[in-house]
């Protein structure tokens, strides 16, 4: 796949333009050289403020770093009707800096239709990208314009609504989508022909597409992984098993460091029967569990996240990763760890104690119809490598300092979250 695409037409005598009109022409000049006559609003071309309004800014007031955009979104829409309409548009991301509107239209790019039966933006819509996208600076859709050809009012209103504004939205209008596919885009360069006193002008736009993802889902572990935990849940065990001294202190520490991953309910169903000798009913054990969780958890909500964890997190997530977080914390407060860190929108599910580990991969592998050897999981702890093997995934250990888990000679390890 290509990392850089274009999604500008290349510009002919032959393509058509809005309202059939004849608006390019290669003329010969003199020698070999070429005489090109063309319009502002041809081809693949961005509209700004001096369109629509007489003292608006004109294509050279922008600086070249206007024109560049990180935050790419696509939305692709099926219409039946003139104008994208806001019912159309799926979900988008707030911090969004550039919206390509995908219609299909371009499919139809050398039919009559192109030209004369193209659909728009409508006004309605225009208003709701500009007050719900702070942050949006340029719209483009693969239509000829965003005035629909047979009702072009509603479209000349979402010029006025898009270029009006204090912080303008500047648009583009005939993208060519052809080479886009399902491609998710890294970062976006729109370079108009800077043309002194115009209102808008042809232009390139380069797409650098976002790499494809190597896995089709990874498995987060969340203590040692994604925050920087594990000694949290430490100290509350040391906690909890002072009264009954130093030796068996010391004891269930060092467990609880070789076994990270195991669940707080096995562990303390071991600690009990091993170290004091006692067998607890399901009564006794809630009450531990829960005390626990109230010894840890705002502590590991305020946890520092680990290295890289959230970077990966989000880029992965931007590819179309499916992500999970799979760990040894009981399922509920996992889920209001996630919440409070704001991570839940970037995580398709979220699975914890009682239930162990390979049962949720397993689960979720089957839930979500994922290939298990096209799948990763990201660990800590044995019990996270242990839940790859028996399951089938790919495993990444992550040792940051305090880690003291012995993983086989055969494991990637990394210091950081990283792929």
């Amino acid at each position: 796949m290509d990392k850089y695409i274009s999604l500008s037409y290349v510009l002919s005598p032959q393509l058509s333009c809005y309202n059939d009109q004849l608006n390019i022409q290669v003329l010969p000049f003199k020698n070999r050289e070429k005489e090109l006559r063309l319009k502002g609003h041809v081809g693949t071309h961005i509209d700004v403020p001096s369109h629509v309004f007489e003292n608006g800014k004109k294509i050279t007031d922008y600086s070249i770093e206007r024109f560049i955009y990180r935050n790419v979104a696509i939305a692709r829409v099926n219409l039946t009707n003139n104008y994208v309409e806001p019912d159309d548009l799926p979900d988008i991301p707030r911090d969004v800096d550039f919206l390509i509107i995908e219609t299909g239209a371009w499919k139809n790019r050398q039919g009559p239709t192109y030209t004369n039966e193209n659909q728009g933006i409508s006004e309605r819509t225009a208003a709701y990208l500009c007050s719900h996208f702070p942050n949006l600076k340029a719209v483009g859709i693969d239509s000829i314009s965003i005035n629909a050809h047979k009702d072009k009012a509603s479209g000349r209103n979402a010029h006025k609504i898009f270029l009006g504004r204090e912080k303008e939205i500047l648009i583009v209008e005939d993208m060519d989508l052809s080479r886009l596919g399902a491609s998710h885009i890294q970062q976006l360069i729109v370079a108009p022909l800077f043309v002194e006193d115009c209102d808008g002008a042809p232009c390139q736009i380069i797409a650098q597409l976002e790499e494809p993802p190597k896995y089709d889902a990874i498995f987060f572990d969340w203590d040692g992984v994604i925050t920087d935990s594990v000694n949290v849940k430490t100290d509350a065990f040391c906690e909890m098993f002072r009264q009954y001294g130093e030796t068996v202190q010391h004891k269930v520490m060092s467990h609880h460091l070789k076994n990270g991953g195991m669940s707080r309910y096995e562990k303390f169903k071991f600690y009990y029967r091993e170290y004091l000798g006692e067998e607890i009913d399901d009564g006794k054990l809630q009450e531990l569990v829960q005390q626990f969780s109230s010894l840890v958890k705002e502590k590991v909500i305020c946890a520092p996240f680990v290295q890289g964890a959230v970077e990966t997190i989000q880029s992965e997530a931007k590819k179309g990763t499916k992500l999970f977080v799979v760990s040894g914390t009981p399922t509920g407060e996992m889920k209001d760890i996630v919440r409070a860190r704001r991570l839940e929108n970037f995580f398709t599910d979220v699975g914890g104690s009682p239930s162990k580990k390979e049962e949720w991969v397993r689960f979720f592998c089957e839930k979500y119809a994922l290939d298990a050897e096209k799948c990763l999981f990201i660990g800590d702890a044995m019990a996270d490598f242990h839940a790859a093997a028996v399951c089938g995934t790919h495993f990444i250990a992550v040792k940051i300092p305090g880690c003291t888990t012995d993983f086989p000679v055969s494991v990637t390890i990394k210091t950081a979250v990283e792929l």
